[in-house]
């Protein structure tokens, strides 16, 4: 449930008469106001004049301090002033600031009664008091600027020529008004006439009574008499037909009466409001026999997704290379916030001081959407005695009227976190049931068995095993402190010798990890005597074959979900943990679209990749040893035993530790298919890390940190890059085995999701992946996104509900999704990886222009595809990092060389781009990779500064949609991408959450410093 704020009512914003139709809600007040063209501005005039003055201007609501807040929460209201008017003279002179009240409506139909006194409108109106500053700084204003002209039409300040010169700047001043109180009033429906005259038939049946729909109409445009160019620009076509189609829709649907009036009563009652703004449980109205069952958007969850829209736009704008476009830099973002909706902000980020003056109600939607006069009236409805909120108050112990209280911490304290684990025989969805497996039922080991669904049950001994475990525990007490005692002795044996060896070669670390993670030694303790002779010798189910034992429940069962073995898991999980406190615990939901996702990849585990474990690929040329399928295939027989013993150690627990404790709170997982399921030819090694993605999920949930399941390489290899497994040709959709291979896929998902749908995932594995970064620049769209749909309706119709599900941008610009792929699914989200340094004209960028590219360009990027009016909705950067050049060996395929030195040669590489002989640095020609291959060590502190901004300044873009995924957890060597190496080498924030570079800041000059362009 979402808490929404009010506004507390003063005398001079209380409703009095018909103040049913009243409100008092953040959202709604704001969302009218940010709705309407012209504001109407009242103000004194001066203490000569008796008369208040009243002005049309045009204005826009947004939050300089917190540009990502939403129209739910705290906003001001800036207004577009001339230098010499009056009411700027008046504002300029007070120290509190001008007095001001604004007003704004919308008229929705004229209604039309019996007799004129019963005449009415349907209209939206809002009034806002508060007190008006002239903004200072020329940040701010240009800020301001930007969201008031994107409130005209969106997207017309990138359309511009900006930022304004400096006559412009002298001669316009942007008035903030810091908002005190406000109110609303709604009025919709079909005419009101009294009982005695719709009683008198000559009246009803001479007179015509209904309702006439009033909306505004953006005609044809029209050009200038200099314009030149010749075709109306996309962004403003779809402006003029969406805001036609909005407004006709918001005029149709005030003049029918959809919701019966509000009835005051004790008991429960069922909930007349939309879909999206009822809480969880609460009852739904019967639909009355007039309501339409044409589209309504406001019946859609917008805490979950953007509503549908149009038909996908075909033939969309293509990208030649992997990295993303960027826009020109912009001196702000663009603030039209409708999809986040940040309101679990941390308290140290927002002044209780600034919020105490609001009240809070409830809504299960807070967000920004322009709502129908329908929606609002129920709103308001419900803000009456509802009973739902007053049982949520109870539980969650919220004081409603205080905002501080909104904000206040759940309660974490050490008696919560230790209470007993929840433990419960699995319920798996009917998988088992529908599948009818149950040959294992009650298989015996030690002190545990299986239940007839196969999860583990611990045995609860009886009184006369507990007096005979008295006697025997004695003896196992004696047997493990001489274990203890000789474990110590090996310890220090083996301590010694290491450091004998590493004094005897005097090889100097360069602060690389690695495959072993922290010292982490695979040991196997399985007793496999329970393993019957059909699962012998299958390097899954035989446990005695497993390279690590540690954290596996090694008892023996043959039961599946979904075809995929539970081997390894226990029966209990606990959902009570929690990542850091600036986030919820995984039993409490997490406000996607409201609060950042702040996570890390652990790439190169499951999915091997060249230039995080190059150990691991250290052959000669001629092996042409190049990805994961040539590597199993060199390996052969020894493949198992090299690939688990990777999987064991390069990823561990300790792994997940440390990265809650970095200040992480999400984990994207990649995979590959072989995990699931392996085809006629393939070298790959099956199912054996299925069980290490599994443990991964448990460690995961040990540290609070949500999971992103991401689907990194499908049969045929969806993009030809080493990442997919095989590095080549693509096969999967197009290519001589295209269909089959898109088949297979669609069937692993099959599988994946069954499996995922059981209850103890629920929590825990909360995004789900389609397939890592199809190449749609080669793969025909249409084909792709038809893929997608099958996959989403496979996923969703095997019961996988709870996460929400990402689909890759395919290396389209952003901006070309904006009308399509709408309306598929309520949980659906864009993801898209941004790096600079796959781009020849953004890599040659200076230090400062890097981070100036990423905090106007890309910020601007990603608020504008995350605005659904002015891009696809939610988006989400699931890669990134901080490296500034392409030098990591092996990064762009094995042995090719780098776009910065102009040694990128890809000619004898089929479907892998075109090749770059030119150098591409800052001081080209003389580019070298050599000073940021060099270990961190000998970093210039200029150089660490210029890479920890340069990094903070990408968190702080992400941030402001949906969130980012760092582009790896760990490597062997390549510190720029490794958040583990980078907060040894001190360049990332030593927690996620807590930077100390944001886009307000300033810029130092690397050059003037003395850091050469060069590295």
């Amino acid at each position: 449930m979402v808490h929404s704020l009010e506004y507390p009512k003063k005398k001079s914003t209380t409703l009095n008469r018909y103040n049913s139709r009243g409100t008092y809600d953040l959202s709604t007040i704001h969302t009218i106001v940010n709705s309407t063209n012209v504001l109407h501005v009242s103000f004194p005039a001066g203490p000569d004049d008796p008369f208040p003055a009243i002005l049309p201007m045009i204005g826009a609501l947004g939050s300089f301090k917190f540009p990502s807040a939403g129209l739910d929460e705290p906003l001001d209201c800036y207004l577009h002033g001339y230098v010499s008017a009056r009411l700027v003279r008046l504002a300029n002179a007070s120290d509190k600031g001008l007095p001001v009240s604004i007003a704004a409506t919308k008229v929705d139909g004229l209604v039309l009664s019996l007799t004129p006194n019963s005449h009415s409108y349907n209209y939206r109106s809002a009034v806002l008091q508060g007190y008006a500053k002239p903004v200072e700084t020329d940040t701010e204003k240009i800020f301001a600027m930007e969201l008031i002209t994107n409130k005209v039409v969106p997207q017309r300040w990138q359309h511009t020529r900006t930022p304004p010169d400096k006559v412009e700047m002298t001669s316009t001043v942007i008035l903030r008004v810091s908002i005190e109180a406000g109110s609303g009033k709604v009025r919709h429906g079909e005419p009101h006439d009294d009982a005695k005259d719709l009683s008198q038939p000559d009246l009803v049946d001479n007179i015509w009574t209904g309702v006439l729909p009033l909306y505004e109409t953006l005609d044809i445009p029209i050009p200038a008499p200099t314009n030149k160019v010749k075709e109306v620009p996309q962004y403003i076509a779809d402006y003029v037909a969406q805001s036609n189609d909005r407004s006709r829709t918001q005029a149709r649907d005030a003049a029918k009466d959809f919701m019966p009036k509000p009835r005051r009563e004790s008991g429960a009652r069922a909930d007349t409001r939309p879909a999206f703004a009822r809480p969880p449980g609460a009852p739904a109205a019967a639909p009355r026999a007039t309501v339409p069952s044409s589209y309504d958007e406001d019946d859609y969850d917008f805490d979950e997704s953007p509503p549908p829209r149009s038909t996908p736009r075909k033939h969309a704008k293509a990208r030649p290379n992997k990295s993303k476009n960027s826009p020109a830099p912009s001196p702000a973002a663009d603030i039209d916030r409708r999809r986040r909706r940040r309101s679990e902000r941390r308290p140290s980020e927002t002044p209780v001081k600034d919020r105490a003056k609001y009240s809070s109600g409830s809504s299960n939607d807070s967000g920004s959407h322009l709502l129908s006069t329908d929606a609002l009236a129920k709103l308001n409805a419900y803000n009456e005695g509802e009973k739902y909120l007053q049982q949520k108050q109870k539980k969650q112990h919220v004081n409603e009227k205080q905002y501080k209280n909104l904000r206040a911490p759940v309660d974490t304290t050490e008696q919560q976190r230790q209470r007993r684990k929840r433990k419960r025989n699995r319920n798996v969805s009917g998988a088992i049931l529908e599948e009818g497996r149950g040959a294992v039922k009650h298989t015996r080991h030690k002190s545990h068995y299986y239940d007839d669904k196969g999860y583990e049950v611990r045995k609860h001994k009886g009184r006369a095993d507990q007096g005979r475990g008295n006697k025997s525990r004695k003896w196992w007490w004696i047997l493990g402190a001489i274990l203890v005692v000789a474990l110590i002795v090996i310890i220090a044996v083996a301590v010694a010798v290491s450091h004998k060896s590493n004094k005897k070669s005097g090889s100097e670390s360069s602060g690389s990890a690695t495959t072993n993670d922290s010292g982490n030694t695979p040991t196997n303790q399985c007793d496999s005597s329970d393993v019957p002779a059909s699962a012998k010798g299958n390097p899954y189910t035989d446990s005695s074959l497993w390279a690590d034992s540690t954290d596996f429940n090694c008892t023996y069962t043959a039961e599946t979900v979904g075809g995929l073995s539970i081997m390894g898991l226990d029966s209990s999980w606990d959902d009570t943990s929690q990542a850091n406190d600036n986030v919820p615990p995984l039993n409490q939901a997490w406000q996607y679209g409201k609060m950042p996702v702040r996570g890390v990849n652990v790439g190169g585990w499951l999915s091997i990749e060249p230039f995080i474990t190059p150990s691991l690929f250290n052959y000669p040329a001629s092996a042409n040893v190049v990805d994961e399928y040539t590597l199993s295939s060199h390996l052969n027989s020894s493949a198992t035993r090299v690939i688990e013993s990777h999987y064991a150690t390069f990823i561990t627990k300790q792994t997940f530790e440390d990265i809650k404790n970095a200040g992480l709170d999400h984990v994207r997982i990649p995979y590959p298919y072989w995990l699931v399921q392996t085809y006629p030819g393939d070298p790959y090694i099956k199912g054996v890390g299925w069980r290490y993605l599994l443990r991964a999920i448990e460690y995961c949930r040990q540290n609070g940190l949500r999971v992103n399941l991401d689907l990194h390489a499908v049969p045929g290899s969806q993009n030809g890059w080493t990442h997919s497994g095989r590095l080549g040709s693509i096969n999967w959709i197009v290519g001589t085995d295209g269909a089959t291979n898109a088949q297979r896929s669609l069937d692993i998902h099959k599988q994946l999701s069954t499996f995922f749908a059981q209850p103890r995932y629920k929590n825990v594995v909360t995004i789900y992946g389609l397939v890592n970064e199809p190449k749609m620049i080669i793969i025909p769209q249409d084909s792709v996104l038809s893929w997608n749909k099958q996959a989403i309706a496979i996923i969703r119709g095997n019961g996988l509900t709870a996460p929400h599900i990402t689909f890759a941008d395919g290396f389209l610009a952003l901006s070309d999704w904006q009308a399509q792929f709408q309306g598929v699914d309520s949980k659906l989200i864009l993801d898209t990886h941004q790096y600079q340094i796959f781009n020849t004209g953004q890599l040659n960028l200076s230090h400062v222009e890097k981070i100036k590219l990423a905090c106007t360009g890309w910020t601007s990027l990603m608020v504008g595809s995350n605005n659904p009016q002015t891009g696809w909705g939610p988006t989400l950067d699931g890669e990134w990092s901080q490296a500034d050049t392409d030098c990591a060996p092996d990064l762009n395929n094995v042995g090719v060389g780098s776009r910065w030195a102009g040694t990128l040669d890809l000619s004898s590489l089929p479907n892998q781009g075109q090749s770059v002989l030119t150098p591409s640095c800052p001081t080209a020609p003389q580019c070298d990779c050599a000073p940021a291959n060099d270990p961190a060590s000998s970093y210039s502190s200029q150089y660490k500064q210029f890479l920890k901004m340069y990094a903070e300044a990408q968190m702080h873009s992400f941030e402001q949609a949906w969130g980012w995924f760092y582009w790896t957890w760990k490597t062997e060597a390549a510190v720029q991408w490794s958040w583990m190496l980078g907060l040894q080498a001190g360049i990332l924030p030593d927690k996620a959450f807590n930077p100390d570079f944001d886009c307000s800041q300033d810029i130092p000059d690397f050059d003037a410093q003395g850091l050469s362009e060069g590295i």
